[in-house]
């Protein structure tokens, strides 16, 4: 039996996840380190096994639950989830994303490398995104592209990066991390566009979009997503990193349109889009080449997103009626 300690794992993709690997692995045994804010929702994992998942709550800054957890499990497996990830609050309230983003991930790191002194066969897979990258406004960015965050958010995940990187160079530590595009699925924060907008149809509200809504990112679904990070994390090679993306970049207005077509189809709702004035960070255009993932591990996404927010839309919908 494995022991995995899933950090964030109430929030949307560490939830998503957390029943991906239960369901894929019969004998794994699950540790759900939680700081349980806003974003998270103990709800999200309703109905797993008991008795092989436990939630803990508490904070992966904190160092003293963290060497609790280690000391008292043979952890195999760490998937670091946790962050503070909204792009808004992050300009009102950077410091907070500092924390989480970056010591929260240097404490991580340092008590499993202490309590891994002795041991092999362990991983460490750090969860990023594709913001670090900045806006790609021609081509695709690489692995070896260069870090240009824009936000503080985007800044607290590329130091986080780099802190990970440092210490599988500087430790031989088993660290791997994946950078994503804008996931979409069940269980996903309503202040997120998709959900954010859904909720508006449903209140016959218009659907709000900032600025000229042309920005354009790459829409990856959440299960998708859980199985390259399965992936990566079963059979990646240590101290790489792996973008991951779906290829579907549709801008924001896209996007929008879509979504209302489906959702007349589901009900009778007077709303339509509205413009408002952007934040002061939004950056234009994400764009990952994932090749590195295709072909080293033999990923590749398996839904559509005309059939992925179809899905999606309907999961909500159900949510609602419940």
């Amino acid at each position: 039996m494995c022991t995995y300690l899933i950090t964030g794992g109430c929030g949307f993709i560490g939830a998503n996840f957390v029943r991906f690997l239960l369901d894929t692995e019969k004998n794994a045994k699950v540790i759900n380190l939680d700081k349980l804010t806003y974003a998270a929702n103990p709800d999200n994992l309703k109905g797993v096994d008991d008795t092989r998942y436990t939630l803990i709550v508490g904070d992966i800054a904190d160092d003293t639950i963290v060497n609790k957890i280690f000391a008292e499990n043979d952890i195999d497996y760490v998937v670091n989830f946790a962050a503070e990830s909204h792009v808004d609050n992050s300009i009102q309230d950077p410091l907070l994303f500092f924390r989480s983003n970056i010591l929260g991930v240097s404490n991580l790191l340092n008590v499993a490398k202490e309590h891994w002194k002795e041991t092999n066969n362990k991983r460490f897979l750090h969860i990023s995104t594709d913001e670090v990258y900045g806006p790609i406004m021609d081509g695709m960015a690489t692995e070896q592209s260069p870090l240009n965050p824009s936000s503080p958010y985007a800044s607290s995940k590329a130091c986080g990066d780099l802190i990970t990187l440092s210490y599988f160079q500087t430790y031989n530590f088993p660290a791997l991390i994946t950078r994503c595009t804008n996931n979409y699925g069940r269980f996903q924060h309503e202040e997120k566009f998709i959900p954010k907008i859904i909720k508006q149809v449903q209140n016959g509200e218009d659907i709000t979009i900032h600025d000229s809504g042309e920005q354009t990112r790459d829409w990856l679904s959440v299960y998708d997503h859980c199985r390259a990070i399965y992936m990566v994390l079963k059979e990646g090679k240590l101290g790489e990193v792996y973008n991951v993306g779906a290829n579907h970049p549709y801008s924001i207005n896209e996007v929008a349109t879509m979504l209302l077509d489906y959702t007349k189809t589901k009900m009778q709702t007077s709303s339509k889009i509205k413009y408002v004035k952007g934040r002061k960070v939004d950056d234009f255009r994400y764009s990952l080449n994932c090749e590195k993932l295709k072909t080293s591990l033999g990923w590749e996404p398996t839904i559509s997103f005309d059939q992925g927010l179809k899905d999606t839309i309907d999961w909500y919908i159900q949510q609602q009626s419940k």
